[in-house]
């Protein structure tokens, strides 16, 4: 059983482009609930404050005293009929009937609760997992790959389901993350790098960090020497791309760390994105506050793909880089990590792994 108070109130506080998609799921789940074992209970201060698609699905009505007499005919009943309404007194208009709702002690109510205890599958509530603070790599587990991607990149939880998720690229598809200061840019990056190599076969990393950080220096890898070999550092982005044109063989991932600060002067990286390898894919990091002010900067062509992580963000205008709104409520802080997954023009909250 849902109990809403003062609906009006809730759809005033989500009367935004986020809100109103919250508060379709919201409508879709009263008119569907009761099929499957949710019943809702709503109250509100006139009749008209509940839109169509609600009100048509409910069963049972209880009017209360209203301050406009006239609202009475929505339901059916005179004005006249209502005039003695006070107090806890309601009408039903399903059967014209005047009732009273009875004011319970909590005494009273655990004597009602424990009479229904044998209703249902003899079992309390399922517990409400939340979101962790800190999560490892190896809290991920096995995590499925998704049919479409080539490139498959898990390195956080899901708020939504609690699962392993990440980047899922097809050919050529390209990456942003962008966050302040000490937000886990470049560890999600190094998170991304062991990623690639514990799920994708031939793949080899090229690491562009022109400022080593406590997570890009982790690429040297703390876990088996036989993977060492698979990650190369560099700090321009022309020598990362000669490192790819020189093996055409297996797949490339180039990761790019403090991206706001890497030039492209040769336009290298421009012109091996424009040829659009179906074996190169490129992750880059940086600051959102910079990159937003930097029309000609090369991670304007990185953006195109839409996918990204905005983590610790601005919520009203850090979605303009991937064109994707973000959810502009948000219950609880941004820790260190925490942060939404764009794809596709959707956003899903997650903690990437430390």
């Amino acid at each position: 059983v849902v109990f809403i108070d003062n609906y009006p109130s809730l759809r005033s506080a989500h009367d935004d482009m986020v809100g109103i998609a919250h508060l379709d799921s919201l409508h879709r789940t009263i008119v569907d609930g009761p099929a499957h074992g949710i019943t809702f209970v709503l109250t509100a201060d006139r009749p008209t404050a509940l839109p169509s698609i609600v009100s048509s699905a409910i069963a049972t009505r209880l009017a209360f005293r209203l301050a406009d007499p006239f609202d009475y005919a929505h339901y059916g009943i005179r004005a006249a009929d209502a005039g003695s309404l006070s107090g806890n007194r309601a009408l039903e208009p399903s059967t014209g009937r005047e009732v009273e709702v009875a004011m319970c002690e909590p005494a009273t109510l655990n004597t009602i609760a424990t009479s229904y205890a044998h209703v249902g599958f003899g079992r309390g509530p399922l517990p409400i997992r939340v979101l962790p603070v800190t999560v490892r790599m190896h809290d991920l587990g096995e995590a499925p790959r998704p049919a479409h991607a080539q490139l498959w990149l898990p390195f956080a939880l899901a708020d939504d389901t609690l699962a392993a998720t990440g980047f899922a690229l097809t050919e050529s598809e390209c990456a942003l993350i962008t966050g302040p200061a000490r937000s886990g840019k470049s560890t999600t990056l190094s998170n991304i790098a062991k990623a690639a190599i514990a799920n994708n076969a031939h793949v080899r990393v090229i690491v562009v960090a022109p400022r080593r950080t406590q997570g890009t220096n982790e690429l040297t890898w703390t876990g088996p020497a036989t993977l060492n070999d698979k990650v190369t550092f560099t700090e321009s982005l022309a020598q990362a791309v000669e490192i790819v044109r020189a093996c055409s063989d297996g797949y490339h991932l180039l990761l790019v760390d403090d991206a706001e600060m890497v030039d492209d002067p040769g336009n290298a990286l421009s012109a091996l994105l424009t040829e659009r390898r179906s074996n190169v894919w490129i992750v880059a990091a940086g600051r959102a506050d910079v990159l937003r002010t930097i029309y000609t900067h090369w991670t304007t062509a990185i953006r195109r793909s839409r996918i990204g992580l905005a983590l610790r963000p601005q919520l009203e205008i850090d979605g303009e880089l991937w064109m994707t709104p973000l959810p502009r409520r948000v219950i609880g802080q941004f820790p260190t990590g925490r942060g939404f997954l764009i794809a596709d023009g959707t956003t899903t909250l997650i903690q990437s792994a430390a």
